[in-house]
């Protein structure tokens, strides 16, 4: 969610009555703190309309982890928490998602199956179903529901490079669509 507020109060959202310092939480959530992009500090409105600034699609992503950590858990969820960084930059928020996850539950919804790996455990669903739960090299092995998935996303990814094949990229688009949701 992006809220046309300052920095702080777009972490302390989660939890108002909390007098946590924000700055722990962005530091966790790997988001720097620099002058340039944030002139006021903690104080920065985070919306030009309000005479403020404009953040790129990660730091946004990262103030909504910062305002999720901020707020004491026992179960931690992330849906795409890594969709608008760039690939340079995931390993290293996974690396600090480890980290703050050590010591609760944690899930994350993926659906780029390159970054199940990080994963303890995957589950897999289909229709609303859970059809599948191990590690990335157990389901790989069985071949089932997640390897159909895994290679429909390879297959793609490997097909959207060749321009010439670009109604096939749209096919395996829809596809990847169908096995994600089960239609």
């Amino acid at each position: 969610m992006r809220y046309r507020l300052s920095l702080r109060e777009n972490v302390q959202a989660s939890d108002t009555s909390s007098q946590d310092d924000p700055k722990k939480a962005l530091d966790r959530a790997g988001l720097a703190l620099d002058a340039k992009t944030f002139p006021q500090g903690m104080e920065t409105v985070l919306s030009r309309e309000i005479e403020g600034v404009d953040i790129s699609g990660g730091q946004w992503q990262r103030v909504a982890v910062a305002r999720g950590l901020y707020r004491g858990h026992d179960i931690i969820v992330l849906d795409e928490p890594t969709s608008a960084i760039d690939p340079l930059e995931k390993a290293q928020v996974y690396r600090k998602f480890a980290a703050v996850a050590r010591n609760v539950a944690a899930e994350i919804v993926i659906h780029r199956m390159g970054s199940a790996r990080i994963a303890d455990r995957i589950v897999a669903m289909d229709g609303g179903q859970i059809v599948q739960q191990g590690t990335q090299e157990e389901l790989l092995a069985q071949n089932g529901r997640y390897a159909s998935m895994v290679e429909a996303q390879s297959d793609w990814r490997r097909r959207k490079r060749t321009p010439e094949r670009g109604s096939f990229a749209l096919q395996q688009i829809s596809r990847i669509a169908q096995l994600v949701h089960g239609i």
